[in-house]
């Protein structure tokens, strides 16, 4: 865009002035200095999505905000929660901010050798991934949101040889929004616990890590025959202090070098812990 001065002055970028009537003329306006700018602003809003409308002239500031994702409030006036899957219909043309996370992989199983001194711990699953995204949504739009699920650990098993290990976690399922119909949103599931190859599945324990951050709790206790549950989800909010994705732990061993066996059970192991669902969160 470039500025259109009054007609007849050298200068191009010469003022525009009001006139007094019986003193002086006011500056004649060219059609360009009136079009152009309508041109450009109706472009700008036709390209991120919104369709102009004469009624609303807060669009080209909606447009601002989408290129500056931070002017997004840290206090929204609007703030959805969704932990099952469900539709939402846009009630508002205006920007909105998507965060979820998919849910954890769960816990592998662990396993008892014939004997209290042989064993092996299962892998942890780690929690799911956290996404973040802002995107320009028009009044109607019909959001299909799919709630990433949590899934059962793999279960202990009782060994007769050497080689011989629990059974396989399971992949966390992904939290997908769609727009229309068409997928906009995706944050990922986190990878399931695996069966440990060694007594030393603590230290080995990220073959439960593979995919995502915060990892799972890396073995099981003596406490029953389930890992333990522990803060380490991918999402923490208030009334939620076990986490949204969090990754199972996997299940313990009894082993007379494992320093959570459980003495009084030494023929049993525990299974791996069942993952936390995912979430997804609007705000506009």
């Amino acid at each position: 865009m470039k500025y259109v001065a009054p007609p007849g002055q050298p200068d191009p970028n010469a003022p525009f002035i009001n006139g007094i009537p019986g003193v002086k003329k006011g500056s004649p306006v060219p059609a360009e200095a009136v079009e152009h700018p309508q041109r450009e602003i109706v472009h700008c809003i036709e390209q991120s999505g919104l369709i102009p409308d004469g009624n609303d002239l807060t669009q080209l500031w909606q447009v601002l905000r989408l290129m500056i994702p931070e002017e997004i409030s840290s206090v929204p006036l609007h703030n959805l929660l969704f932990e099952t899957s469900s539709q939402f219909t846009v009630t508002a043309s205006t920007v909105h901010r998507l965060y979820g996370c998919g849910a954890g992989g769960s816990g592998a199983g662990g396993i008892t050798i014939n004997t209290y001194n042989q064993g092996v711990n299962g892998g942890s699953g780690a929690s799911g991934y956290v996404e973040e995204k802002t995107e320009l949504f028009n009044q109607g739009d019909i959001l299909t949101i799919v709630i990433g699920a949590g899934l059962p650990g793999g279960s202990y098993i009782f060994g007769i040889a050497p080689g011989q290990y629990g059974n396989n976690g399971q992949d966390g399922g992904d939290t997908i929004v769609l727009r229309n119909g068409v997928e906009i949103f995706r944050a990922k599931g986190g990878g399931k616990g695996l069966a440990g190859a060694s007594h030393a599945s603590a230290e080995s324990s990220s073959l439960g890590s593979i995919q995502g951050s915060n990892p799972g709790q890396t073995y099981g206790t003596a406490t029953g025959l389930l890992g333990p549950i522990v803060p380490c989800g991918g999402i923490l909010l208030a009334g939620k202090s076990l986490g949204y994705g969090r990754g199972g732990a996997g299940g313990y061993c009894n082993s007379s070098t494992n320093p959570n066996a459980n003495p009084q059970f030494p023929y049993l192991s525990g299974n791996g812990h069942p993952s936390a669902d995912g979430v997804l969160i609007l705000q506009w």
